[in-house]
């Protein structure tokens, strides 16, 4: 009967004919190989029953425990099948877990989404997904909005700088990574600020405006065609501003021959009537007075020269039509009445004779 249940392998027969072994008295050795089959039954009884259990139950913590004495047990593929399958599945899922949680503290969109698609693939609960997905969705906002700062700062553009920034600010983008953009806007709206000085200086058109203007954008880096017009109208205002003070100083000295080279040279600067009338009413006097030292000047050359009376009196009229004053005068219109004594006193010695 031993060798049956032995052959028979089931538990009940083991059972059975042991215990008609040892009411008829046999020894253990007779007893040892049924003893070692049942054993080995109820171990892969015991086996398969725990297996049951952690796959039912989910036991991951004993699941791998439970295998290896499945496997010491002598249980074939189809009785490790499950929890074989179960234990992979976890393990795939725990893997992606603890890549995700990785990637989630390094918030690399690219392996984040990556490893999103493995999770979902080896079965880890949506639940669980939730804060990678939403590290993902934030970083990909990140990336988009470092883009248009890249973008921004290529252009140049003050507004377009701007709307980057703001929109780098809300998604939550670090402080360094906006150094360049806030280094292009700064430069940016100096370049700005410099283009409305040039306009307003190129509307005023006084040297110091235009002057400052051109510092302004030399130091702002606006390139030398924008500065152009603003040189070319401080040269210009420079020119009458400097013809201004040529007439004020030909005025001050009344110089004629000076102030027709001023006048000469303030209209070929560009001056107006306006500019030119007080060192065109200054050159007038300046003639009248050179007319009356020319008069002067026959005047005496005649008194010097003659005593005719005649010829002192045309003399003496012409000085008074070049404005000579009257007391200028006085000497020479008594020289004539000493002349015309002299004239009258010679007739009247001739008519004697």
């Amino acid at each position: 009967r031993l060798d049956e249940a032995i052959a028979n392998g089931s538990a009940e027969s083991l059972h059975s004919a042991l215990e008609c072994g040892e009411s008829v008295g046999l020894s253990s050795s007779d007893l040892a190989a049924a003893r070692e089959a049942l054993a080995h039954l109820e171990k892969r009884r015991f086996a398969i029953g725990e297996l049951g259990r952690c796959v039912r139950e989910h036991d991951m913590s004993a699941l791998p425990a439970a295998i290896k004495e499945g496997e010491a047990a002598g249980l074939n593929g189809d009785d490790l099948a499950a929890a074989r399958q179960l234990l992979g599945n976890e393990r795939r899922k725990s893997a992606a877990r603890e890549a995700l949680r990785e990637a989630v503290h390094e918030r690399q969109a690219v392996r984040l989404h990556e490893l999103l698609q493995e999770a979902e693939v080896a079965g880890v609960p949506q639940h669980e997904l939730r804060d990678a997905r939403r590290v993902l969705e934030e970083e990909v906002l990140k990336n988009r909005a470092r883009e248009i700062l890249e973008s921004a700062v290529q252009s140049r553009d003050v507004h377009r700088l701007n709307e980057a920034i703001t929109r780098g600010e809300e998604v939550g983008l670090s402080e360094p990574e906006f150094a360049a953009a806030r280094h292009a806007l700064a430069d940016g709206r100096a370049k700005e600020q410099a283009r409305s000085m040039l306009k307003q200086a190129l509307d005023n058109r006084t040297c110091c405006d235009l002057l400052a203007a051109i510092e302004a954008g030399e130091s702002a880096g606006l390139r030398s065609g924008e500065l152009a017009d603003a040189r070319a109208a401080l040269q210009e205002e420079e020119r009458r501003l400097a013809a201004k003070h040529a007439l004020a100083d030909a005025v001050t000295l009344g110089d004629a021959d000076r102030l027709r080279s001023a006048i000469t040279n303030a209209q070929a600067a560009g001056l107006g009537p306006d500019d030119l009338a007080d060192a065109r009413t200054a050159l007038q006097d300046a003639e009248r007075r050179s007319q009356r030292r020319a008069a002067a000047a026959q005047l005496f050359r005649s008194m010097a020269s003659s005593d005719d009376p005649a010829r002192f009196e045309e003399a003496l009229d012409e000085a008074a039509e070049a404005g000579v004053a009257e007391e200028d005068l006085v000497a020479a219109r008594a020289r004539l009445i000493n002349a015309r004594g002299k004239t009258d006193a010679r007739r009247r010695l001739d008519a004697a004779f």
